[in-house]
């Protein structure tokens, strides 16, 4: 039912959080800002990012922006990391406003203008691949396709994966 399909998005919601979450892959934006002030920024100096992380469900983004944790979100962070980066905050964690800078959050729907184009890296996480079938799987990955540059990735998460039908 195509009107049921376009509320679809809607009415779920992720809004698990979790810092290197599948350590090989990073589900969290900060996840990336951290690892560019903790290991690669002064590998390349000179060089900055700029990390935009996009959600339609704007209690989530709002959480988010706060960069407030507690210890289960931190689980899979190295020790050193997590003392040089959080700090204790009334029970939580608090990111250092260091690595919090790199980030900006903004509401999206993939299917309402999508992302920016012109991405190196666009890390897309579980809703596309795990609940969208068919031809509005195939628009969604032509959407993220078109918003990285020519050399750009698309991460996915471990389980998920691309079929011939998506391409």
């Amino acid at each position: 039912n195509e009107k049921e399909a376009s509320r679809f998005p809607d009415r779920i919601r992720l809004t698990l959080s979790r810092f290197f979450r599948e350590k090989d892959r990073w589900e969290a934006p900060y996840s990336l800002a951290l690892l560019w002030r903790d290991e690669l920024e002064r590998k390349y100096s000179g060089r900055r990012i700029s990390v935009i992380a996009t959600d339609i469900d704007e209690p989530s983004l709002q959480r988010a922006s706060e960069a407030r944790y507690e210890f289960p979100s931190l689980r899979e962070i190295l020790n050193e990391m997590r003392q040089r980066w959080f700090h204790r905050d009334e029970g939580h964690f608090r990111l250092d406003v260091k690595v919090k800078e790199l980030v900006r959050f903004e509401k999206r729907n993939l299917f309402d203008g999508g992302p920016e184009r012109g991405m190196d890296l666009v890390l897309c996480r579980y809703f596309v691949f795990t609940y969208y079938r068919g031809a509005r799987r195939r628009a969604a990955v032509q959407k993220l396709w078109e918003s990285t540059r020519p050399g750009g990735l698309l991460m996915i998460g471990r389980k998920e994966g691309l079929t011939r039908e998506d391409r």
